[in-house]
């Protein structure tokens, strides 16, 4: 979980996964890639806005 994620039971903000620094500090080190978990959420999200438009 990173700082900036947020959960209240009804809204989850997620910012992603990768791109930081396995060192063990959490510093982000890079871009995330678009990929794995991060091509997930963006074809969920994708899903979501085509059955609102309906």
């Amino acid at each position: 979980m990173y700082e900036d994620d947020l959960d209240n039971a009804e809204d989850v903000v997620y910012t992603g996964q990768g791109g930081h620094n396995l060192t063990g500090d959490k510093r982000q080190m890079r871009d995330q890639k678009l990929e794995r978990g991060n091509l997930a959420l963006k074809f969920a999200f994708r899903g979501k806005e085509r059955s609102e438009k309906n």
